[in-house]
Order: C-alpha cells, then structure tokens, then sequence
C-alpha cells in the first residue's frame, strides 16, 4: 500500500521522511558468502633457495641489488631498489645472507 507524505510517495515498509524523491530499495549484496571450492587456485612450486657459500661479497651485493630490483611489481622494486641502494654496501656478511 502506498503512503503519501507530502512530495514522497513511499511503498510497503519504506521509511519516507518528508524525502522530495521516493525511498530506494537498498543496494548490495543480501546473500550469503558461497563456499569456496578452492579449485580456481594455481599454486605455482618455487624453486628451493640456494645458499652460496663461496661467493665473494662483492658479486653477492651487486646480485642482490640486482634481485632487489627484479621483484615483479613496480612499488616492491622501488622501495627495496632504494633500500638495497643506500644499504647494501655496509652491510656485514651476515646480513647480506639474511637480505
């Protein structure tokens, strides 16, 4: 049943408070979340990391300046270039294996 109030004409269990237009229905989604069968997702085997024990601290810093570079997505090769820029150089051994 319709309800007139003024300018708004509002339907059924609409709230109209003196609106100049007529109530909207909501919007979005009412349902529930349906379960995810998890099919849909590739899973993609990464190649086991390699230590290198041997290889001089030079050559370890350009390659991981070069690594930190190389990540894919342009904001991580930003910052970590950055990063790896300012700091790689004075950083011990130790953490040049923990980078």
């Amino acid at each position: 049943a319709a309800v007139s109030q003024g300018a708004a004409v509002c339907q059924g269990a609409a709230v109209c408070q003196g609106a100049a237009w007529p109530a909207r229905p909501q919007r979005g989604y009412r349902g529930g979340s349906p379960n995810d069968s998890g099919k849909d997702i590739l899973e993609i085997p990464l190649p086991p990391w390699q230590e290198r024990p041997h290889e001089p601290l030079g050559t370890k810093r350009a390659r991981l300046l070069y690594e930190s570079r190389k990540r894919g997505m342009l904001e991580n090769c930003l910052l970590l270039s950055l990063f790896a820029k300012e700091n790689l150089s004075h950083m011990t051994e130790q953490q040049l294996n923990l980078y």
